[in-house]
């Protein structure tokens, strides 16, 4: 079986559905997909709301911290955590951390791209074989949605995380993953793999079933986005 047609790690997937539309929550709609592959609770995955919430009395740094960072940092030591991302080597997340202006300021009293900013930063650097990502384009100027994008390929490709990506903003993400999610007639997972040829991508048409293989050694058989055409 050709690998495009597998799931594996370091995958990108969007997951598109009606819902996506009214921007209702895909965190069901994730943990399903895990469980329909096979994959044995308990999950180690961060989540991202679309809105990007945080603990509203507590600073963007505290935040950044939770659950994301060594337990040895200082919380009160702002060059603890500048140094632990430049150790990463991720350029981008590091010029995206560097947008935030004052770390000590409280989440309440910030915009929402600035919220936006620190909720991605922290699902990034947090310890997590998934990331779930709701219209993670949400709030963010064109400049620093690039960065964000650079910034996750870079720690998808470095530690093997597989991301989840629903958004309303489909035609943007579609050529920015590796296969796409849909629900066939009876609710079933369909895998589509978007082949990258000459800089464009190409959603996969083939009818033929795609038997997907997942990270876990678990082989399913997924019927094609097309299979249900046929």
């Amino acid at each position: 079986m050709d690998k495009k047609n597998q799931i594996n790690r370091s995958d990108i997937l969007l997951f598109k559905n009606e819902e996506n539309r009214y921007g209702h929550s895909q965190l069901k709609n994730f943990l399903s997909f895990l469980s329909s592959n096979g994959v044995k609770r308990p999950y180690k995955f961060a989540y991202i709301e679309s809105e990007g919430p945080l603990i509203s009395n507590m600073s963007l740094r505290e935040n950044i911290h939770l659950d994301s960072v060594p337990l040895s940092l200082s919380t009160t030591k702002e060059m603890e955590l500048k140094n632990l991302l430049s150790k990463i080597g991720n350029n981008d997340l590091l010029e995206l951390f560097a947008k935030i202006d004052n770390l000590e300021i409280k989440v309440s009293e910030v915009c929402d791209q600035t919220r936006k900013m620190a909720a991605l930063i922290k699902g990034l650097i947090q310890e997590a074989d998934f990331l779930f990502l709701e219209a993670p384009e949400k709030h963010l100027t064109e400049e620093n949605l690039r960065l964000f994008v650079n910034a996750l390929n870079y720690q998808v490709q470095e530690n093997g995380q597989m991301v989840f990506i629903s958004s309303p903003a489909t035609l943007f993400w579609q050529g920015k993953v590796s296969k796409i999610i849909t629900r066939g007639p009876k609710k079933e997972f369909l895998i589509t793999p978007v082949i990258k040829h000459m800089g464009n991508n190409v959603i996969a048409t083939d009818k033929a079933p795609v038997r997907a293989e997942n990270v876990f050694g678990l082989d399913r058989t997924v019927k094609n986005e097309d299979k249900k055409a046929s």
